[in-house]
């Protein structure tokens, strides 16, 4: 056999290969897709984080946890419509993060609503909502973060927000006092020099030092941030990141930098800066 015919025969066995491989991707097998949640923090093991969905179709579920903490509980009512809700509850829970996966399938779309039920009386506050495709594979991960040093925010909305940790709140306490407390002891003796000493210097030496204030903050906020992470990495700490933690802080050096930009515009500086 010639190699001009080896090659032909080759080249029509690829085909073919190609051919079976886009008839099998276009049938109605059925894809496998995966959904990461948003990190859930939970506040005592009262509180639940329900999955409610509803499809046209029966649907099958599955679930997976890492840890016996995790209990799950369903219901699913099928008539013209399918409803049911998995419920996700913390118990004997240690502050950690525990990871669990809740896989499920359907002939149609699901719609999926995410919420987390807490307070006094529960509230509930939704969390996600999802549109799964039909005749697909879905696995939803999530993981749930528990930190026993934590309590529960009270407010007359019961509105559930993340906590800021107590480091990052040590930080703008500690740096804001120091700051703050040098804005005075410039502001005493700027006061003895300047002949004619208005609110308005006393304002900008306050702007000034806040500036520097505002972006130490930062700048420790990222080292922190960074270094937990790299600790969580190395070591297995249980550290969730909030970016709203340093959106704040550059927010607040932003907020300063154009204060300070203005200040100096209008000459409040001048004054000062000649002594």
């Amino acid at each position: 056999m010639s190699e001009h015919n080896v090659g032909r025969i080759a080249s029509f066995f690829v085909a073919v290969m190609v051919l079976c491989f886009v008839l099998g991707a276009s049938s109605n097998a059925f894809d496998g897709i995966v959904v990461r949640l948003q990190p859930i923090r939970v506040y005592t093991t009262n509180d639940v984080i329900r999955f409610e969905y509803s499809s046209s179709s029966p649907v099958t579920l599955a679930f997976s946890k890492n840890d016996t903490s995790l209990v799950f509980q369903s219901l699913q009512e099928t008539s013209d419509v399918t409803r049911g809700a998995v419920d996700v509850r913390a118990v004997n829970l240690t502050s950690g993060i525990y990871h669990f996966a809740i896989s499920l399938v359907s002939e149609s779309s699901v719609s999926i609503n995410v919420t987390l039920i807490n307070g006094d009386p529960p509230a509930a506050h939704r969390l996600e909502m999802l549109d799964l495709p039909a005749k697909a594979m879905v696995q939803l991960e999530g993981d749930v973060y528990y930190d026993a040093a934590v309590y529960m925010p009270v407010s007359l909305n019961y509105v559930y927000t993340p906590v800021m940790p107590l480091w990052g709140i040590l930080i703008y306490a500690v740096v804001l006092a120091i700051f703050t407390a040098a804005s005075f002891m410039d502001t005493k003796y700027y006061k003895s020099k300047v002949k004619r000493w208005r609110i308005f210097e006393t304002a900008a030496v306050l702007i000034r030092y806040y500036f520097y204030a505002a972006w130490s903050i930062f700048i420790l906020l990222s080292i922190g941030t960074v270094g937990l992470l790299i600790l969580q990495r190395i070591f297995g700490m249980n550290y969730i990141f909030y970016v709203g933690d340093l959106l704040l802080a550059l927010g607040f050096g932003l907020a300063m930098a154009v204060a300070y930009g203005l200040s100096k515009w209008r000459g409040l500086y001048d004054d000062i800066d000649e002594d």
